[in-house]
């Protein structure tokens, strides 16, 4: 029988850190929605499916090609 161990920890930065790390985190956020359209318009243009737009829904994205 194999035993599992599991480890939890938490982190407890310095305001200063949180501070970073909050900026960090809007930055990440804007860059994704600013890219996220692009990515979907690329994936309709290649017929390619994704995660968030499993089949060729592309009136669903408004990428603009046809299905």
């Amino acid at each position: 029988m194999m035993v599992r161990k599991a480890f939890r920890f938490r982190l407890e930065p310095p305001p200063e850190q949180t501070h970073v790390r909050a900026r960090v985190a809007g930055c990440v956020r804007f860059v994704w929605n600013k890219g996220f359209p692009t990515l979907l318009s690329a994936a309709c243009a290649a017929r390619v499916p994704t995660v968030a737009r499993p089949g060729w829904m592309c009136s669903a994205c408004y990428c603009g090609v046809d299905d």
